[in-house]
């Protein structure tokens, strides 16, 4: 059975929720209806309390931190939509203070170390790219660190696959599992028929 909320309680409640998560606005008020189911209360409660939400400060705060977790422009606009916040709002503030078509948001010393990481749990080159690069900058951060940790290709990595695979599936099905892991077909070609009766 659902408690009842009275105007101090929800609004207890929104101020507890508002300073442990800094939600969007618009995740607010979904919380206040989840718990009041009475617009009319929760608008009431929001308005005695709006003073306190800084919707753009909260904004520019978690934009950075996604910035300082290496996330690309793609991942950032995505959570922070998921999360309530205006897109306008997003995209102005990623326009204004970060985006300039020659410069990428990606820091070369974390890419590298992630695509060390990618390559240690025998993730694809073009995996690779696709969760990385969204820019013709990024681009050229992620394929100076692929060039010096992929040195030899992707031969490693695929012959890693192919172990686990080999005595489980037939040379096609080998393939079509390599193709599907997104790795080079000539590179996967040549290595099953060199490894496989």
């Amino acid at each position: 059975m659902q408690k009842t909320y009275n105007y101090e309680r929800l609004r207890n409640y929104a101020l507890w929720y508002y300073f442990k998560y800094f939600p969007s606005v618009k995740k607010l008020n979904q919380k206040m209806m989840e718990k009041s189911l009475d617009s009319e209360l929760t608008k009431k409660v929001y308005d005695s309390i709006k003073h306190l939400c800084e919707e753009q400060r909260v904004l520019e705060d978690k934009i950075r931190l996604y910035l300082l977790r290496n996330k690309n422009a793609r991942y950032i606009k995505t959570q922070l939509i998921s999360k309530g916040f205006e897109h306008d709002m997003i995209e102005n503030f990623l326009q204004k203070e970060f985006f300039d078509e020659e410069k990428s948001l990606l820091n070369p010393s974390s890419i590298f170390h992630k695509i060390q990481n990618y390559k240690n749990a025998w993730k694809s080159i073009t995996f690779i790219k696709q969760k990385l690069i969204e820019s013709k900058a990024d681009e050229e951060i992620v394929l100076n660190a692929i060039s010096e940790i992929f040195q030899d290709s992707e031969i490693e990595n695929i012959a890693r696959e192919y172990e686990k695979l080999e005595k489980k599936y037939d040379k096609q099905k080998i393939i079509q599992k390599l193709i599907q892991k997104w790795f080079n077909y000539s590179e996967i070609k040549n290595y099953v028929n060199e490894h496989k009766s």
